[in-house]
C-alpha cells in the first residue's frame, strides 16, 4: 500500500558475539514516521521494516523501559533448512541502535521475548544445533539474557533426546526467570507419549532451580506465562486431553497458577467442541489474569466465522469473570495480549475479513484496546494488499505499545524479498469517541 510517510534505507551491519561481520545478504532497514489514523485514536510513531532476500518471520518484541524496543526475528525458511535469530534494538524514535546474529550450524528459532526486569531483555526458542552447549537431541529449548547494549549475559540450552522447545519466558520479579514450552521427551518426568507441557524456573545466573512436566496422555503445550507478583507464576496453554479438567474438544485452553517452588495452587481447563489455539495471557491491574486466543468453535455467546478471537478473565483465585468471542465471517486470529499498564489491555492478531474500518487485502493485522471489564475501547486494522502476519506485543508505558510481525509487501518501504520483519510503535492515549468533531465548550 502507498505510505504517506517519509522513508530512508540503510544497510545493516551484523556482528556475532565475538567479532563484527557483514551479512552476505545485507539487511535493509526502512523506517516510516506517521501521524494519526483516520480514527484519530492510535498515532503511529514509527514502523521499521527490515529484511534480506531470505525470509524473516515470527518477530517478537520487548520494551526496553525507555520508550524503545528490542526485537528478535527468525531469518531463513519457515519449515526446512538452516535458520538463525536476528536481534536488534530501536530507540524511542525508531532509530536502530545495534543488531546481533544469534545462531548455530543448525536450525535456530525464536518463540518468545520479554523485558528482563531491568533494562535488558530475555529471548527463548528452539535449536537443532549447539547454540549454548552440546545438543541433547533433535531439538533443544534455549533461554538467553542480553543487556541493553546487546551483550549476552547468559544462554542456557537444555533438552531431552527428542524434540523440545521453549515457547515463552518472563522475569520472576526478583532477578530470576520463568519459562515454559513443550517436549516429546523426558524433561522432568515420564517420557511423553505425545507432546507434554513443561514449566521451569531459572535463577539470575541462568541456572535452573526447578522444572515441572505435565502429561494428560494426549498432546499439550505451555505457550504463555507471567509472574503473579507473589513469587509464583501464571501459565497457560492448550491440551487435547484431560490435563486440568475434562477435555471436550480437539484442543482446549488451560490456565494454572504455581507458587515460587513450582507447586500447583489451582488450574482451569475450558473449551468448545472444536479447537482453541494460540493461547496467551497477561496480568491485569487488579491481580487477576487475562487469557486470549483463537477458536474455530463456539466458545462465547456466538461464533462469527471460520476462526474467531476470544479473551477471558480469571481472578487470582481462579474464578472466571467474563469471556468475549468476536470476529468476522472470515478467518480471525488473536495471537498475543498485553496489559496497557493503566487498567486495560491490548489484543493483537490477524484477519482476512473487515474487523476494523476496512480491509487492505490479503491477511491484515489488527490491534485493539479493552477495558478490564471486557469492553472494547477501539480496534485498528492495518496492513498491505498481501500477507501480513503478527508476532509479539509489548507495552513500554501507559498509552505506548510496541508490535512485531512480518509482511510480504511494502508496509513501511520496499520489500527486500519474501517476507520482511517489522517493529512498530503506536500511541493510544484516546479512544475513538474523542476528537472526531469540531471543538466546542465540552
Amino acid at each position: 500500500m502507498a505510505s504517506p510517510w517519509a522513508k530512508f534505507t540503510a544497510p545493516w551491519y551484523v556482528h556475532t558475539m565475538t567479532s563484527p561481520v557483514r551479512f552476505a545478504a545485507i539487511l535493509t532497514l526502512l523506517v516510516s514516521f506517521g501521524a494519526a489514523s483516520a480514527s484519530g485514536a492510535q498515532n503511529t510513531n514509527w514502523i521499521a521494516q527490515f529484511g534480506t532476500s531470505q525470509q524473516e518471520s515470527g518477530t517478537q518484541v520487548a520494551a526496553d523501559g525507555l520508550g524503545g524496543v528490542y526485537a528478535a526475528t527468525n531469518l531463513g525458511p519457515q519449515i526446512f533448512g538452516t535458520t538463525n535469530v536476528v536481534l536488534t534494538s530501536f530507540n524511542g524514535s525508531g532509530q536502530q541502535r545495534w543488531t546481533q546474529m544469534l545462531g548455530s550450524a543448525g536450525r535456530d528459532e525464536v518463540w518468545g521475548a520479554a523485558q528482563d526486569g531491568a533494562v535488558g531483555f530475555l529471548v527463548c526458542g528452539s535449536t537443532s544445533g549447539d547454540l549454548g552447549g552440546a545438543s541433547s537431541g533433535s531439538f533443544d529449548g534455549w533461554i538467553a539474557r542480553f543487556d541493553a547494549a546487546g551483550n549476552r549475559v547468559w544462554l542456557e540450552q537444555f533438552g531431552s533426546a527428542t524434540f523440545d522447545s521453549c515457547l515463552a519466558v518472563a522475569p520472576d520479579g526478583a532477578g530470576g526467570v520463568f519459562a515454559c514450552g513443550s517436549t516429546l521427551g523426558n524433561l522432568a518426568g515420564t517420557a511423553a507419549v505425545s507432546s507434554d507441557a513443561w514449566l521451569a524456573h531459572f535463577d539470575a545466573a541462568g541456572s535452573r532451580t526447578w522444572i515441572r512436566q505435565f502429561d494428560s496422555g494426549s498432546s499439550e503445550s505451555a505457550t504463555s506465562l507471567a509472574a503473579d507478583g507473589s513469587g509464583g507464576v501464571f501459565v497457560a496453554g492448550d491440551s487435547a486431553g484431560d490435563l486440568f479438567g475434562f477435555g471436550g474438544s480437539n484442543s482446549d485452553a488451560w490456565l494454572a497458577r504455581f507458587d515460587a517452588a513450582g507447586s500447583e495452587l489451582w488450574s482451569r481447563q475450558w473449551g468448545s467442541l472444536d479447537s482453541e489455539t494460540s493461547v496467551r495471557l497477561a496480568r491485569d491491574a487488579t491481580g487477576g489474569v487475562l487469557v486470549a486466543g483463537s477458536t474455530v468453535g463456539l466458545l462465547g455467546a456466538s461464533s462469527f466465522g471460520s476462526s474467531d478471537a476470544w479473551v477471558t478473565r480469571f481472578s487470582d483465585t481462579g474464578f472466571q469473570t467474563w469471556l468475549e468471542q468476536f470476529g468476522t465471517t472470515e478467518n480471525d486470529m488473536c495471537t498475543d495480549i498485553a496489559s496497557d499498564l493503566s487498567g486495560g489491555f491490548y489484543l493483537y492478531g490477524s484477519t482476512s475479513g473487515v474487523l476494523g474500518a476496512s480491509s487492505f487485502g490479503g491477511s491484515d493485522l489488527w490491534v485493539a484496546r479493552y477495558e478490564d471489564v471486557g469492553e472494547r475501547s477501539w480496534l485498528r486494522q492495518f496492513g498491505t494488499a498481501g500477507l501480513d502476519r503478527p508476532g509479539g506485543i509489548s507495552v513500554t508505558r501507559p498509552g505506548m505499545l510496541l508490535l512485531g510481525g512480518s509482511t510480504a509487501l511494502d508496509l513501511a518501504g520496499p520489500n527486500a524479498g519474501q517476507e520482511d520483519a517489522f517493529a512498530a510503535s503506536f500511541n493510544s492515549l484516546l479512544s475513538e469517541n474523542y476528537c472526531l468533531a469540531s471543538a466546542n465548550s465540552t
